[in-house]
């Protein structure tokens, strides 16, 4: 299935509101009915097919309690700035092997300002819907059977589970793969139609129990809380560890750290903004160590901030020990600023993990023969999958960690968005998805 307003009759008005002035424009008449059409033939094959198959259906009324209309944020059309517009559109109704769920919260992530910023391979270049970390219920299928169960979707949907890289652990590299807001469309909106085996189904509780956990929590594991966890194992981080965490105030760094320190009973070493100290009350971290806004880039800068890590570390080591480098450090994709040679971090036999892109690419350095003399792992670390998602989500429901979260709702998204590529947020934005949290809009 491709994007969502590709399903439109090309009949059909769709009118965006442009959140900061109030206007309202016909969406067909700023991009063409013939933009919209080839737009949906591209995306979802033919048009008319499944227009017909709509219309047979909207006839036998086959899904009488879906909408006909629901809210979305999108992308009209991707360019070298945010253009996030909200629309008003059609609800898509399920074809057999396929389920419509009601998207209650979905988080954001940093790669969904990259993706809606500009054209990356295999992702649409106009009405582009984000948004992969939606939790909600089925409400429509033409099996019975699914109606109702809890379920998830994450980026990464279906592989074919037959290539080198699935056979090999990474799946994430395979070429049949699909995606939430690549192939398929994203959460940024009320109700996703899918196929059923592109969603992962999860416990009842997460949306079960609100009166113990808020369900949106449980958004954080479904992609920064699993990426977090696949570095803090991939780190081999053991109890009683001196971890540097680079980055901890981000949404993927704030979970590393909490890991770490919670669930692996590390010491942890965050460093960050100056701005962004208060992530140290949350427990992200047991030390904060500022970057200078120009960052450590003068000899003089580079040395101050190189001892005060190298005194954390110590503060931080049993006492007695003489050992002043951590034994890992995971690079977050919340740090853009050089830190230098990062061997010069970590002690002998320790591990660097970079997990996540910054927006500008980034680098690190490493001097080689601290990396062949001090045995130094060096590790990529791209997401984890549903063994990290449901261990994240154990963690989170037994109190072990509490993801720092700030919620907003769908109309909020551009704004929050345009504040995430500012970097100017601390943990993770979830958003109240078919609700309003200032009683707009009813659940």
């Amino acid at each position: 299935m491709g994007i969502i307003v590709s399903e439109m009759p090309t009949s059909t008005v769709v009118q965006v509101a442009d959140l900061s002035t109030g206007l309202v424009t016909d969406f067909s008449a700023t991009l063409g009915h013939a933009l919209v059409e080839q737009q949906a033939q591209l995306l979802d094959g033919t048009l008319e097919a499944r227009s017909s198959q709509n219309a047979q259906e909207d006839s036998l009324d086959l899904f009488p309690s879906l909408p006909k209309d629901q809210l979305a944020v999108v992308t009209p059309i991707i360019g070298p700035k945010l253009n996030l517009k909200l629309l008003t559109i059609p609800v898509i109704r399920p074809r057999p092997g396929e389920v419509t769920v009601k998207i209650e919260w979905t988080g954001i992530c940093g790669s969904d300002v990259m993706f809606s910023l500009g054209p990356q391979p295999g992702f649409p270049s106009e009405f582009h819907i984000g948004g992969h970390e939606g939790i909600g219920r089925v409400v429509a299928s033409h099996d019975p059977s699914f109606v109702g169960l809890p379920v998830a979707a994450r980026y990464l949907c279906n592989t074919c589970r037959a290539c080198h890289h699935c056979r090999e652990g990474v799946p994430e590299s395979c070429s049949k793969q699909e995606n939430f807001a690549r192939t398929l469309a994203g959460t940024f909106q009320e109700y996703v139609t899918a196929p059923w085996d592109s969603f992962m189904p999860v416990p009842d509780w997460v949306l079960g129990e609100s009166d113990i956990v808020s369900p949106h929590l449980y958004t954080a594991a479904l992609c920064s809380g699993a990426a977090a966890l696949k570095a803090v194992k991939n780190a081999a981080v053991r109890p009683g560890d001196v971890v540097v965490v680079l980055g901890v105030a981000g949404g993927i760094g704030h979970l590393t750290g909490l890991l770490a320190k919670s669930a692996m009973h590390a010491k942890v070493i965050g460093v960050d903004m100056a701005s962004k100290r208060d992530i140290l009350d949350h427990g992200a971290c047991d030390i904060f160590v500022p970057i200078a806004d120009s960052g450590p880039g003068s000899p003089k800068d580079w040395d101050a901030f190189q001892r005060e890590i190298a005194d954390a570390v110590q503060w931080l080591r049993p006492r007695g020990s003489a050992v002043r480098k951590a034994d890992s450090v995971i690079v977050t994709a919340s740090t853009e600023t050089a830190f230098g040679n990062l061997c010069d971090y970590v002690c002998d036999g320790g591990s660097i993990v970079c997990v996540g892109v910054p927006k500008t690419g980034g680098e690190i350095r490493l001097f080689i023969p601290d990396v062949v003399v001090k045995q130094i792992k060096i590790r990529g670390s791209l997401m984890g999958d549903w063994e990290e998602t449901y261990e994240v989500m154990d963690h989170i429901r037994a109190g072990t960690i509490k993801p720092v979260t700030q919620v907003v709702t769908l109309d909020e998204v551009p704004d929050a968005m345009a504040k995430m590529y500012e970097d100017d947020h601390t943990g993770k934005l979830v958003v109240r998805v078919g609700g309003d949290v200032h009683g707009k809009r009813q659940p």
